[in-house]
């Protein structure tokens, strides 16, 4: 005869409990009705140029508090901040370039 499996392995100890998850699967309980909602056309280009500007603003505040920050061994939050300013540069370059390129094509195609 199979006993349940327990919390301790030991049989006749509690047994375990379900888990249960807040996580539905609702694809199988009922099909979809309706128009379906188009994709956004996200170029991502205020993203990146919101959190690069962030940065920038964490890195003036590690730099106004530089000697504090020093005092606790912390200077490596200014490098941090400066390596999110770089990054979000280049993130901006790649963005706006992908955006002309996409304007790009999107203009040919509607000229043919």
């Amino acid at each position: 005869r199979h006993q349940p499996a327990t919390r301790s392995g030991i049989h006749g100890a509690e047994p375990r409990r379900r888990r249960w998850s807040i996580v539905a699967d609702v694809s199988a309980d009922k099909p979809a009705t309706g128009r379906q909602a188009e994709p956004l056309d996200v170029d991502a280009v205020r993203t990146v140029q919101i959190g690069t500007a962030l940065w920038a603003v964490a890195l003036a505040a590690t730099l106004i508090a530089r000697d504090t920050l020093a005092d606790h061994g912390r200077t490596w939050w200014i490098w941090t901040c400066v390596a999110g300013v770089v990054l979000g540069l280049l993130g901006l370059l790649v963005t706006t370039r992908r955006r002309s390129r996409i304007a790009t094509s999107g203009s040919a195609t509607q000229r043919s």
